[in-house]
């Protein structure tokens, strides 16, 4: 999946990114960042 980093409020992304995930969205999962590679798992039931 692409990646863009907003650094600045140029809206432009590119060709081919639909939209973008802000953090209230990723904040409900467990999510990695690795150089080139990003991974998003659902966050474990507290008990």
């Amino acid at each position: 999946m692409p990646i863009a980093v907003q650094s600045s409020d140029d809206k432009s992304y590119g060709p081919g990114i639909d939209g973008l995930l802000g953090m209230s969205f990723l904040s409900r999962f467990e999510v990695q960042m690795a150089r080139g590679s990003m991974e998003i798992r659902t966050r474990q039931p507290r008990k």
